[in-house]
C-alpha cells in the first residue's frame, strides 16, 4: 500500500514537462517575450530514495509572456 502523500506525487511526476519544452510550447501557442520568473527545485531524494541522481531535475517555473 502506497504511503499517504505518494499518489499525488507521482499523478504530478507523471505529468511533467521538460522546462525547454514547456516554455517552446508557449512560445508556439503565440507568445513572446517568454521569460523564466522564479524556479523552485524539489527535494527528490526526499521523495524517493533510489532518485538521489535526480536531484534538481524536479522544479517549478513561473513563467512570464505576452500574446500580442
Amino acid at each position: 500500500m502506497p504511503q499517504k502523500g505518494t499518489i499525488p506525487i507521482v499523478g504530478c511526476l507523471a505529468g511533467a514537462v521538460r522546462k525547454g519544452d514547456y516554455l517552446n510550447l508557449i512560445s508556439m501557442a503565440g507568445f513572446q517575450d517568454v521569460k523564466v520568473m522564479s524556479e523552485t527545485s524539489y527535494p527528490v531524494d526526499a521523495m524517493f530514495e533510489k532518485l538521489k541522481d535526480a536531484e534538481g531535475a524536479i522544479v517549478g517555473i513561473k513563467v512570464s509572456a505576452v500574446k500580442k
